[in-house]
């Protein structure tokens, strides 16, 4: 009997730990920038993203975020904190 609720207990922490890994899949965002973009007006979305990596990293990004740069050069210092 001990057993099968010790049993029982592994079941629901894998099940748990699944289901939170698919939360954090599911939560995470795409934000792009563009040396055209606008930091103020943008949305970060690929029709109007964001101008500087920096912003992007300092006010959105999350550690399962994913940041695509457009094509340009970016004249900035970036500091990641976390």
């Amino acid at each position: 009997m001990e057993c099968k609720i010790k049993m029982g207990l592994f079941r629901i922490t894998v099940l748990l730990w699944c289901l939170s890994a698919l939360y954090s899949v599911c939560v995470a965002a795409e934000y792009y920038a563009s040396t055209t973009g606008n930091d103020t007006a943008g949305t970060g979305s690929i029709s109007n993203p964001y101008k500087t990596i920096q912003y992007i990293l300092d006010n959105m990004s999350t550690s399962d975020d994913t940041i695509i740069l457009r094509e340009g050069t970016y004249n900035e210092n970036i500091r990641i904190r976390n």
